[in-house]
């Protein structure tokens, strides 16, 4: 999921070798290995990790479609969770969050979504 967010196999591949540089024989911590990862991606990661390291829930996207417009957001997460995530047919990477966000599908007739497998969550269509 983290290289997916990154968007960028080289940048990702450079963190990697990174880590093996930076702390190679070392006794380190989990927040040293977050903060690496969250500098030198230039992306703010601590959701995901506290979501995905320090609880066993796995985010649910709650979604319906009305009116050519897909409404979405998560929930069995912690508080104010939030994380960009691509869902298939739909250019534009979605950050969805524990509010209710709109995402206009423009003249794109769905009824459904599919989430990209890389990203571990669920998804559950409501009513609305």
């Amino acid at each position: 999921m983290i290289k997916t967010i990154i968007n960028d196999d080289e940048k990702f591949l450079k963190i990697l070798h990174g880590l093996n540089t930076q702390f190679y024989h070392k006794v380190v911590t989990t927040k040293q290995i977050e903060n690496y990862i969250n500098s030198q991606s230039g992306i703010d990661f601590n959701a995901v990790f506290d979501q995905y390291l320090r609880t066993t829930q796995i985010p649910v996207l709650e979604y319906f479609i009305k009116d050519h417009q897909l409404q979405y957001r998560f929930t069995n997460c912690i508080h104010n969770f939030s994380m960009p995530m691509k869902i298939i047919g739909i250019e534009d990477w979605l950050s969805p969050s524990t509010s209710w966000q709109s995402y206009d599908l423009g003249n794109t007739f769905i009824d459904q979504i599919d989430i990209d497998p890389d990203f571990y969550i669920k998804k559950l269509k409501v009513k609305e």
